[in-house]
């Protein structure tokens, strides 16, 4: 019976904290001007509450427009209220200061924690998300060309992979711990 308990205590302890992995596809987006411009492409991943980001991996195929450069196209990842000190920019473009086309791989999940690389800026290491469970991906520019018009386009194939910690539902750990009383219980009788 002791086993049996401590293999459930273990069960929930694992389950407390998941990796779990989400991609986004940006095929046909486009990056127009400065962060958080009304113009700029905005995507929403619902990774749940209390989740932590803490790898990215992605594979960008990048082609500016006009006289942009590749090295200005930005993918910032923050949470909805945008006031947390914790987020991170990928600028997989960063040594290339020209125009044109690049393809972009970041080869694997990269952990945000040992993140050195200009390409995948991180202030503060990991992002966890607000009580929303909502993170926030925009497609900015670092330099602005032109006010209101595309800088860049993600053309097919595009797409970011978050890596981060799930938590389960309450719901989930609410059984698993009937199911831990129950056998306490069982095991009194």
């Amino acid at each position: 019976m002791k086993k049996t308990l401590l293999t459930l205590a273990i069960a929930c302890a694992a389950l407390s904290a998941n990796a779990a992995t989400m991609t986004l596809d940006l095929s046909g987006a486009a990056s127009w001007d400065s962060y958080s411009s009304p113009n700029n492409n905005v995507f929403f991943m619902d990774i749940g509450v209390g989740s932590v980001v803490t790898g990215v991996e992605w594979n960008l195929n990048i082609e500016t427009v006009g006289g942009s450069w590749l090295s200005e196209a930005l993918i910032d990842f923050d949470n909805t209220s945008s006031n947390s000190a914790d987020y991170f920019d990928i600028n997989a473009g960063y040594f290339d200061e020209f125009p044109g086309l690049g393809n972009y791989n970041s080869g694997g999940i990269v952990n945000l924690a040992d993140a050195t690389d200009e390409e995948l800026y991180t202030n503060g290491g990991n992002l966890a998300v607000d009580a929303d469970g909502i993170l926030k991906v925009e497609l900015w520019e670092g330099f602005d060309d032109i006010e209101d018009e595309i800088d860049a386009n993600y053309l097919a194939g595009s797409y970011v992979t978050v890596q981060y910690d799930a938590v389960p539902e309450p719901a989930t750990m609410a059984i698993l711990g009937l199911g831990v009383a129950a056998l306490a219980r069982r095991k009194r009788k």
